[in-house]
């Protein structure tokens, strides 16, 4: 494989870690709006079950546990983002820095 070869796979991977990191704010973003979402139906079901309008504690409970899983789905997202955006701004300048030894049949 020759020195360029190593530098455009290279480039690809740094393009790519760029894209999941956008994709990954993405999905942590409409995540965190479902958890949102889920927190507010929470709240609603537990007026509805403190004024008796046939709304059970179990029915609370799964929106709790949703609401949870989402938030903490997303904060786990929105840790791996930096992380990602950190390599990614740390580019492929030279990637190689001696010279790949050419392999000849």
């Amino acid at each position: 494989m020759a020195e360029q070869q190593v530098k455009d796979a290279l480039a690809k991977i740094d393009a790519a870690t760029n894209s999941i990191a956008t994709n990954l704010t993405v999905a942590s973003a409409t995540i965190q709006t479902i958890g949102d979402e889920t927190t507010g139906l929470k709240d609603a079901l537990k007026a509805a079950l403190a004024n008796g309008q046939g709304v059970s504690q179990e029915l609370v409970d799964q929106a709790d546990a949703l609401s949870v899983k989402a938030n903490s789905t997303s904060d786990a997202l929105n840790l791996l983002i930096p992380v990602l955006q950190s390599i990614a701004a740390n580019g492929v300048i030279d990637p190689v820095p001696l010279s790949v030894p050419v392999v000849t049949d």
